[in-house]
């Protein structure tokens, strides 16, 4: 017998618990588990599960007491992994340095914090490239609707924008760029992380 097989022999609770569990760990480390092993998958799954857990014990009556209950415990784990991956993380990440703990948020490199984190909403992106031909993005808000949109950061630190500006480097003045068409659409471009020399953004103090 597999293991899958074996697990479906299991109750519907412990499926349940054990389910919820990693769907809390995909949502609470979305784009932010490179460095995780298999020990941190299952233990960082088993403390989600737990929440589900909890969950499954409020106290439900009727035909479908079970299944209502399960209910209960994956929505409960669904919002502990949003709460934790939208505030509790980064809470987390600077009581730890306010309290001269740890500077460090855990990840591989300064590009995947800035990638990863959920407070960068930059709003104008330049790209340099290694040929001279450099990239700009101005009000990358005006962006967000269209496909992929502002912009997508790629784990492996290529780029892909929606470009409104061009300069090439010995020319100090940028270039509109008319990247709409009325057949075709928005042009969104992507650069190769090995065609990159520099990245420069800009961020709104809120």
């Amino acid at each position: 017998m597999s293991d899958v097989q074996t697990l479906l022999t299991l109750p519907m609770d412990t499926l349940a618990v054990l389910g919820a569990g990693y769907m809390g760990y995909r949502i609470a480390y979305t784009g932010d588990d490179q460095t995780h092993k298999s020990v941190d998958v299952a233990f960082i799954s088993l403390a989600f599960g737990l929440v589900c857990g909890l969950g499954m014990r409020v106290k439900v009556g009727g035909p479908y007491e079970i299944e209502i209950s399960v209910a209960i415990g994956i929505a409960a784990t669904i919002l502990a992994a949003a709460i934790w991956k939208k505030y509790l993380a980064n809470w987390c990440r600077e009581v730890l340095a306010v309290t001269n703990v740890s500077y460090s948020d855990g990840r591989r490199s300064a590009w995947d914090s800035i990638r990863i984190s959920t407070r960068n909403r930059p709003t104008q992106l330049v790209v340099r490239q290694k040929n001279g031909i450099h990239l700009k993005c101005d009000y990358l808000k005006s962006f967000e609707p269209y496909p992929h949109g502002p912009c997508v950061f790629g784990e492996d630190g290529s780029i892909a924008l929606y470009v409104t500006h061009t300069q090439n480097g010995s020319d100090p003045d940028w270039s509109l760029v008319q990247s709409t068409s009325t057949e075709l659409g928005l042009q969104m471009t992507y650069i190769p992380a090995d065609q990159i020399a520099a990245i420069e953004m800009r961020n709104l103090i809120t």
